[in-house]
């Protein structure tokens, strides 16, 4: 018996979710191939530890 997917879950709650089905079970399955993702550089620099603390305070 085919079902439908569930919708609107978080990726944790889907993990769980196919921890205890097979993708196999549902008939509207397809592969998805033209994923983008849009990346931001970050930028790190060093700071005193000294002041680092002393902008904790």
């Amino acid at each position: 018996m085919k079902k439908s997917k569930p919708k609107g879950l978080t990726i944790k709650e889907a993990s769980d979710f196919f921890d205890e089905h097979d993708i196999f079970e549902f008939e509207d399955v397809k592969e998805i191939t033209d994923i983008k993702f849009k990346l931001k550089k970050k930028k790190y620099i060093g700071v005193d530890i000294e002041l680092y603390k002393c902008s904790l305070l």
